[in-house]
C-alpha cells in the first residue's frame, strides 16, 4: 500500500520518522496541546492519477471510514483495536487555504499522533460507492478499499494482482514526487514459507529477498554471493522475551523468579542460536526501547546485572539465602518439597525460539530446576489462558511507542504473568498521554526498572532481518527497524 495509498510520515532505516516532502509542503506542526491539534500542509501539487488534488477532504474521509464517524459517535474500540486505533482520538479534521491545509484536533492526548494518515484514502472515489455521511455508506466504502486498488496517489500504480501471491505494479504516469520511477515494472511475490522463498532466490526468479530468516535461510543465500547476490543482515524490531507466569505456585516466590532469571544467561542463547549466522546480534537490554533510539538506556544492566547473566552459582546462593536446597540434582523448596517441572512453551515451527527453549532448559537444570518443552499452535490463547510456566513470546515493534504502552498495560490488567503493581499501571497510564517524547521516554524507563525489579519478564534479544539483492539492483535498502522496505521504491533501479 506505501507505494499507492500517500504517507504523512515514512519510517526510515534509522528508526527516525520524517515527514513525506513528496506528499506535504513541511513537517506537521503540533500546534496546540489543550486540546491537542495538529496541522499539515499538502503540496499544491500533489494529486491522485486521475487529476483530483490530494486535499482535507481525503484527511478527513481517511478518519471517518476508519471510525464511522459521525454516524457512530460511541462504542470506542480499546486501544489497540482495528480498524480504528488512534482514530478514536480524532474530534475533527478541517481545511483552510482551499483543502491544502489540515488541521485535526484531538478529544485527549495522542502521543504517537505521526502514525496516522500513513495509508491516505481518496475521497472522491469512497463518496463515488454511496452517501459517506452515513455508516452504512461509510461501511460500503471501507468494502471498496479492501482489495489491491485501481487508484493510486504514489509513484506507483497496480497493474494486476493475483490475491494471496503477487501483486505487479507499474509507475504512475501522475506522479508528483521529487524522484521518479526508474523501472518499467515491480513484481511482489508473497510465500508460505522461508523455503519457498529462499528456493525462488536460488532459481533466480528474485532480485530480492526481505524476511525474517533462520539459519538455514542464511546458509542458502550466503552460498549465493558467489554468485553476485548481495546479503544483509541486521537486528530488527522484532524481539524476543521470556515470561514467568507469577500467579500462585512456585514462581510466585520473587526469590525463585530472580534464581531462573539469573540462570538464564542471554549471551549464550544469542551466541548458539543466532550468532553463528547473524554475527552483530546482540542481548536485549531493554524492553520499550531499542539501541540509538533517543532516551535508550540498558534498564537491566542498572537495575539487575545478574539477571540474564547465566550465572548458576549467583542463583544457587539466592536460593539457599531463601530456603532453597538442591539435592539429588533436583531443587527443593523449604517445606522439602521438590519444585515440580516448569512448563516452557512456545509457538510451534520456530527454529530460532526452539534452540532458545533448549538452551533455558539446559541453564535452569544447572539449578535444579527440570523443564518440560511445550509448543502450542496458539502461543497468544495460550497466554491468555496463564496455561504455562514460562513462556517465549515474541513482539513487533517501531519508532512508535504505543504498541508497547498498550502490551504491558495489558499484562498488568489481564493475569497473564499475573504481577499487578499500581506504581507501574500508573506510569504506563501516564506514558498512554504524554505528548513531550523526552517526559514519555523517560516515563517508560521507569516502568521497565519497576518489571525488572520484579523479575517477571527477560529481554533476550532482537530478531535478525536478512535482506539479499540480486547483482545489478541499486537502492533497495534493509529497513528492519518498524518501516517497510518499499519506502524509497521509487528511487530502485539497475544500473
Amino acid at each position: 500500500t506505501a507505494l499507492v495509498a500517500p504517507a504523512s510520515h515514512l519510517v526510515l532505516p534509522s528508526g527516525t520518522v520524517r515527514y513525506n516532502s513528496d506528499l506535504l509542503t513541511e513537517e506537521p506542526e503540533l500546534v496546540d496541546t489543550d486540546p491537542q491539534t495538529v496541522v499539515y500542509k499538502i503540496r499544491p501539487t500533489a494529486q491522485w492519477a486521475d487529476g483530483t488534488p490530494i486535499s482535507a477532504k481525503d484527511y478527513e474521509y481517511s478518519w471517518r471510514v476508519r471510525t464511522l464517524r459521525p454516524a457512530v459517535p460511541a462504542a470506542v474500540p480499546a486501544e489497540g483495536d482495528e480498524p480504528g486505533a488512534g482514530y478514536w482520538l480524532i474530534d475533527s479534521v478541517t481545511a483552510a487555504d482551499n483543502g491544502r491545509t489540515v488541521r485535526v484536533r484531538f478529544t485527549s492526548p495522542m502521543p504517537d499522533w505521526r502514525s496516522l494518515f500513513n495509508v491516505l484514502l481518496p475521497a472522491h472515489l469512497g463518496a463515488a460507492t454511496g452517501d459517506i455521511t452515513t455508516a452504512d455508506g461509510l461501511l460500503a466504502s471501507r468494502d471498496a478499499f479492501t482489495s489491491w486498488p485501481e487508484w493510486t496517489g504514489g509513484p506507483y500504480t497496480v497493474s494486476a494482482s493475483a490475491p494471496g501471491r503477487q501483486v505487479e505494479l507499474v509507475p504512475n504516469t501522475a506522479w508528483y514526487g521529487a524522484a521518479s520511477p526508474t523501472l518499467e515494472k515491480l513484481v511482489f511475490r508473497f510465500y508460505d514459507d522461508r523455503d519457498s522463498a529462499v528456493a525462488a532466490l536460488e532459481r533466480g526468479e528474485l532480485d530480492a529477498l526481505d524476511l525474517v530468516p533462520d539459519r538455514a535461510a542464511v546458509t542458502r543465500v550466503r552460498a549465493l554471493t558467489r554468485v553476485g547476490v548481495g546479503l544483509h543482515i541486521s537486528a530488527s524490531h522484532d524481539w524476543t522475551h521470556l515470561d514467568l507466569n507469577s500467579a500462585g505456585g512456585y514462581l510466585s516466590d520473587r526469590a525463585l523468579r530472580v534464581a531462573v532469571l539469573t540462570a538464564v544467561g542471554t549471551t549464550e542463547i544469542v551466541e548458539k542460536a543466532i550468532r553463528d549466522f547473524a554475527p552483530s546480534a546482540t542481548p536485549r537490554m531493554a524492553r520499550h526501547l531499542f539501541p540509538g533510539q533517543p532516551g535508550y538506556r540498558d534498564v537491566l544492566s542498572e537495575v539487575a546485572p545478574e539477571q540474564g547473566s547465566g550465572r548458576a552459582d549467583s542463583a544457587l546462593d539466592g536460593l539457599a539465602d531463601a530456603g532453597y536446597l538442591v539435592d539429588g540434582g533436583r531443587l527443593h523448596a523449604a517445606s522439602g518439597e521438590i519444585v515440580p517441572p516448569l512448563r516452557l512453551r512456545l509457538a510451534e515451527g520456530d527454529p530460532i525460539t526452539g534452540d532458545a527453549a533448549e538452551l533455558i532448559r539446559d541453564q535452569l537444570d544447572r539449578i535444579g530446576l527440570a523443564v518440560v518443552i511445550e509448543p502450542t499452535p496458539d502461543l497468544a490463547a495460550t497466554r491468555a489462558s496463564g496455561d504455562f510456566d514460562l513462556i517465549l513470546r515474541d513482539e513487533r515493534d517501531g519508532p512508535f511507542l504505543a504498541p508497547t504502552v498498550a502490551r504491558w498495560r495489558g499484562a498488568v490488567a489481564d493475569d497473564s504473568a499475573a504481577w499487578h503493581n499500581a506504581d507501574s499501571a500508573a506510569l504506563l497510564e501516564r506514558a498512554a498521554i504524554e505528548l513531550d517524547e523526552g517526559k514519555r521516554r523517560a516515563i517508560l524507563n521507569r516502568q521497565d526498572e519497576l518489571m525488572t525489579a520484579a523479575a517477571v519478564v527477560l529481554p533476550l534479544y532482537q530478531r535478525p532481518r536478512l535482506l539479499a539483492v540480486a547483482g545489478g539492483c541499486v537502492n533497495i535498502r534493509a529497513n528492519p527497524s518498524g518501516g517497510v522496505l518499499t519506502y524509497n521504491a521509487q528511487q530502485w533501479g539497475l544500473p
